[in-house]
């Protein structure tokens, strides 16, 4: 689950995939118990597992935000969570764009959506260590 910050900034192609997998998602209620990681070797569990993956990563990052904005709450802290916040943007725009080129290097082969997420997680897990390693002098 995204924070806001984070839905705020995909790109509209990827804000259109989402909208339409949900629509899937509604219209195929039957084959929701498929999108189970199966490890089957095929290129559309591999997506399955890769974007599984990254959803875990994801929530972690957002931990590791709000844990971090938290630090900075103090009012003295003010001008470097203002840095962080837009430090963060800039990096979400950056891994989404990242990863776009992935995803047109694969476009259309059987492991493009794996690969794209596996990009995507790598990043994610990336930047969850940066912002877990931020400290206070």
């Amino acid at each position: 689950m995204a924070s806001r910050i984070f839905s705020d900034a995909l790109p509209r192609r990827w804000k259109a995939y989402l909208v339409v997998s949900a629509l899937t998602m509604i219209a195929l209620p039957a084959h929701a118990q498929d999108d189970v990681c199966r490890q089957d070797g095929t290129g559309r569990d591999a997506a399955i597992c890769a974007t599984q993956a990254w959803k875990q990563a994801d929530v972690k990052l957002n931990e590791a935000y709000r844990q971090t904005l938290g630090m900075l709450a103090d009012t003295q802290y003010a001008p470097i969570k203002a840095a962080l916040i837009n430090a963060q943007r800039a990096w979400i725009k950056f891994r989404d764009a990242d990863c776009d080129v992935q995803q047109h290097i694969y476009a259309g082969g059987s492991m493009d959506g794996a690969i794209v997420a596996a990009c995507l997680r790598d990043l994610t897990e990336r930047r969850t260590k940066e912002l877990q390693e931020i400290s206070l002098p």
